[in-house]
């Protein structure tokens, strides 16, 4: 399983945001959950990537994140929320899915058969 990272940051300036992991860009529409496997609270990312949870009960939740054209992702450990604590300052960076299609064709282009293809991942994440 791929991790999700979050990362909770020092300044009290920042805001929760979902980046791409690749590349840092910001991401709308990033579903994002919390857990505790007896509630679940979710937003949806804005234009910014930026989002927010409010009137989250205390507890420790899961983190989880979904978005189009990216591994779903959830992330230990879980989240410890206090009583009348704001979840803030959460970096969330999702790796995008990638796909490879195609045809093994010989100099005629005929397909040929039983053809070996293989692949190699790299994934870094700064």
């Amino acid at each position: 399983m791929i991790p999700l990272f979050f990362a909770l940051l020092l300044a009290q300036d920042k805001t929760n945001v979902v980046v791409n992991a690749l590349t840092n860009e910001p991401l709308r529409k990033g579903h994002i959950v919390l857990d505790d496997r007896k509630t679940r609270y979710a937003v949806t990312s804005g234009t910014e990537g930026t989002f927010r949870f409010e009137g989250i009960e205390p507890g420790n939740y899961r983190p989880e994140a979904q978005r189009d054209g990216f591994l779903d992702a959830s992330n230990d450990p879980w989240l410890e929320v206090a009583s009348g604590q704001q979840v803030k300052d959460i970096v969330i960076k999702l790796l995008p899915e990638s796909v490879i299609a195609g045809h093994v064709i010989d100099e005629d282009g005929d397909p040929i058969a039983a053809a070996g293809v293989s692949y190699e991942r790299a994934i870094r994440v700064v």
